[in-house]
């Protein structure tokens, strides 16, 4: 079964320069206010009146906003319906896993046990041999080694099924995992979605008061860090995921090289 992967969002942080090169001009503008020289004593006059400098609560005032215009937004916010759909396949995907690992988990058991009947088997015909080798019974001793051979390639095959029974198993346990991984993340984006359309609503002029966007503006903030860790987590399982993938498929590709090798050994039997 082929499982779905979710695609994580690269940060926006194209206004940050902005902002960077706003608060430089502003406090070049500030430094050349404060330095500049008077003006000479017999200077003419101009009709402007005089203007006193700066004090540091009016050039406050003047150069930082009281409140930002927006928030400075790292994680690019998805449709809503895209995160709902994949936050429905991603709690499908659990139950899927748990049941995928039942099953492996019932197949190793029984590849095991019929590993060990092939192994009782095998120290039964190595005794038959070793008698009919005493006897020096040379029809008998070919008869029982080539059954032998025969006997010693299924339960090589059988032991790399078992292996590949296992690794179903691992990889259950990690799909099951990465499932729970990409519920919290997609769950926590969804949510970050809801307080963006609450800022969308509060910046309206009017709507709200400073403190109240500034809160809100904070709350973003905390929901943009949670869901950045909740993706770098399923980041992780994902990846947990795919090295289980990868060990399931080289067992897979043994077990076909062992069933190759009994087909050749049958061949040339006959």
């Amino acid at each position: 079964m082929r499982y779905s992967k979710n695609i994580l969002q690269w940060p926006r942080i194209a206004a940050l320069p902005c902002v960077a090169g706003f608060a430089v001009c502003l406090s070049v503008g500030t430094v050349q206010s404060q330095i500049s020289p008077p003006a000479p004593a017999n200077a003419p006059q101009t009709g402007q009146a005089p203007t006193a400098p700066p004090t540091a609560t009016t050039s406050a005032a003047a150069t930082v906003p009281a409140v930002p215009n927006s928030p400075v937004l790292i994680v690019d916010m998805r449709p809503q319906a895209d995160i709902q759909r994949d936050l429905d396949a991603a709690r499908a995907l659990k139950p899927q896993a748990e049941a995928d690992g039942q099953k492996a988990s019932g197949d190793v058991i029984q590849s095991k046990a019929t590993l060990d009947i092939k192994k009782k088997e095998l120290e039964g015909l190595k005794t038959q041999l070793d008698v009919a080798k005493k006897a020096k019974n040379k029809t008998e001793i070919a008869t029982l080694d080539n059954q032998r051979q025969h006997l010693e390639l299924d339960i090589k095959l059988l032991e790399r099924l078992v292996a590949v029974r296992e690794s179903q198993v691992e990889l259950a346990q990690s799909r099951r995992t990465l499932a729970d991984a990409s519920r919290l993340a997609l769950e926590s984006e969804l949510e970050m979605g809801k307080k963006r359309t609450g800022w969308d609503s509060l910046i309206t002029p009017g709507a709200a008061s400073a403190q109240n966007i500034v809160a809100l503006q904070v709350e973003i903030r905390n929901d943009e860090l949670r869901v950045l860790q909740a993706m770098q987590v399923r980041s992780v399982k994902a990846e947990e995921v795919a090295k289980k993938e990868s060990q399931l498929i080289e067992r897979q590709i043994a077990v076909l090289e062992a069933d190759t090798a009994i087909q050749q050994f049958a061949t040339r039997a006959h």
